[in-house]
């Protein structure tokens, strides 16, 4: 019972726009590509994924994180494309918002703190900040190539 509102939370687009907005604060970039959205939800809201990315720290490589969390990145194709709907909805909320601007690349208004959110919220939130931070090292093409997912 309790699953089906976790579920339903997680579609949330106010939920999913927070965990973006957690990511550009490690990004820590003014733009950040379009396509790159697509990924934080799917490994932010993975259970095994999201604590993977607890555990890992600034110097490590997204090469390093795939390789030892392969067992756990194997449906990441598939996670992208059934989130895709509540990506794009989060990213609309957040244009809305006024927090980001989407032209040919997102443009980065207003980041978050994740520290500034209860524990429940705090590990999703942490773990979309860390993904940013492993992300920001790696080109576009190589996140995908990595990730060896089809944008």
């Amino acid at each position: 019972m309790i699953d089906k509102y976790i579920n339903k939370l997680n579609v949330n687009p106010f939920w999913g726009g927070l965990i973006i907005q957690a990511f550009h604060a490690g990004y820590n970039n003014k733009e950040c590509s379009l396509l790159l959205h697509y990924i934080i939800l799917p490994m932010v809201l993975y259970g095994d994924v999201r604590n993977s990315l607890l555990l890992i720290n600034k110097n490590t490589t997204l090469t390093n994180f795939v390789s030892q969390n392969r067992a756990n990145l194997i449906e990441l194709q598939q996670h992208i494309w059934i989130l895709r709907n509540p990506t794009n909805q989060a990213l609309i909320v957040l244009h809305n918002k006024k927090y980001i601007q989407l032209k040919e690349y997102v443009e980065v208004i207003k980041t978050i703190d994740y520290n500034n959110y209860n524990d429940d919220m705090r590990k999703y939130l942490r773990a979309a900040t860390y993904l940013g931070l492993m992300l920001k090292k790696e080109t576009l093409l190589d996140v995908f190539r990595i990730l060896k997912i089809i944008p």
